[in-house]
């Protein structure tokens, strides 16, 4: 009985060791683990949207968005995708100021914008990679560089603007001596000018612009510019000549400034208008080579006016090309060497042109010119442009001597 009691025990036991074992072929069933559904940052969760609209016809397909205090771009913000033309892409941000930037498949940077205040949502509009020559409004806004530093960025936003906007120069650069033009609209600006490395050279607020205005820029801080007390100086170019640097100075200034045309050219046949504080100036106009053209001093700019160019001083008296059929000979005694001469009609406010030319009236010798009949003021200068003498209303009726004494 004991014995069938103990295999009876031994058996159940046997049973409930394989029971609690299992089977080797038996898989436990799986765990069904939900996961959370991506969703998109929300501007209420501490992050704002910031859309860019591409309405360019162009593709972007890197976008860098930098805080501001960061000395490095950081990664793409695009990744795998591409921004096509006419479409847009979202970015969420945390409120801040950032630097944006937007580069092409061979990573050229078709735009770059500073100090964007991004702090709610926003769409930033970009309409095609930086040409040049700013803006499309009816005044032109002329900045004048005539600093030692050459101006890599120019922006120029509305001042009820929170951002600077674009870069006005787009892949041109403002050097040092030269000047640039832009087209706005009416308005108050804020301007700001960077350098190569984007650090600011200068910054001017609520720049009043309604009508052609000029800003010069003079390093170390110093700017400034004027609208509506300044005139207009039109070259007309007449010459079969091109001109490439054109000086007009203050004829008080000992030296003759920067090249006024900066990266443009005169072409023959065409004009150009340069805006002046009224007084009076004086010209130089060279050729390609830095080879002058032309020189003219004591210019009266007093009012908006046409300056015509005929062609480059030949010498041999007549100047401009308006020769005459009466001699008027200089004689030189003035223990000098004559370098410049000027004959002008007592009705002239200008000097006009060296009738010398590339000519030269050493002392001792005699030049002659000829003339219309007429009264003409008279000046001689030396090789460094300062007066010898001056004469005026001198009466030439006939064939005439003027002796130019010590």
């Amino acid at each position: 009985m004991k014995k069938q009691l103990l295999w009876l025990v031994v058996v159940a036991l046997l049973v409930l060791t394989l029971g609690c074992l299992g089977s080797d072929d038996e898989t436990p069933e799986p765990t069904i683990v939900t996961q959370p559904t991506a969703t998109e940052p929300s501007s209420s969760g501490g992050q704002v949207r910031f859309t860019i609209e591409n309405q360019s016809d162009e593709d972007i397909w890197y976008v860098y968005i930098s805080p501001v205090e960061d000395d490095y771009w950081g990664n793409d913000l695009l990744g795998s995708e591409i921004l096509w033309a006419g479409e847009s892409h979202d970015f969420y941000l945390t409120p801040g100021a950032y630097d944006l930037r937007v580069d092409d498949s061979d990573q050229n940077a078709l735009q770059t914008e500073w100090n964007l205040n991004i702090r709610s949502d926003q769409t930033w509009v970009f309409s095609g990679s930086d040409s040049g020559g700013g803006g499309g409004g009816e005044y032109r806004f002329t900045i004048q560089n005539q600093s030692n530093e050459d101006i890599w960025y120019v922006y120029i936003s509305p001042s009820e603007n929170t951002t600077w906007g674009s870069d006005w120069l787009g892949a041109d650069i403002l050097w040092a001596g030269e000047s640039y033009d832009f087209y706005v609209d009416a308005g108050s600006y804020d301007l700001r000018l960077a350098d190569s490395s984007s650090s600011e050279l200068q910054e001017e607020y609520g720049i009043n612009i309604t009508g052609d205005y000029i800003w010069t820029f003079t390093g170390n801080g110093g700017g400034g510019g004027g609208g509506g007390d300044e005139v207009r100086f039109t070259i007309q170019n007449n010459s079969d000549e091109d001109i490439w640097y054109v000086y007009l100075s203050p004829s008080e200034d000992t030296t003759w400034g920067p090249d006024q045309l900066g990266s443009s050219i005169l072409w023959a046949g065409d004009s150009h208008d340069f805006y002046v504080t009224p007084g009076t100036y004086d010209l130089r106009l060279d050729s390609t080579g830095n080879e002058t053209l032309y020189t003219e001093f004591g210019i009266n700019i007093n009012a908006d006016q046409v300056w015509p160019y005929t062609g480059s001083d030949s010498g041999g008296g007549g100047g401009g090309g308006s020769e005459g059929d009466i001699r008027f000979t200089i004689v030189n005694r003035s223990g000098q060497d004559i370098w410049y001469v000027y004959i002008s009609p007592v009705e002239s406010d200008y000097w006009g042109s060296d009738w010398l030319g590339t000519d030269i009236l050493p002392n001792g010798q005699s030049y002659d010119f000829y003339v219309s009949a007429g009264n003409y003021d008279l000046r001689v200068d030396d090789s460094d442009q300062n007066i010898i003498t001056t004469e005026w209303g001198f009466v030439i009726n006939a064939d005439t001597t003027w002796t130019v004494d010590n």
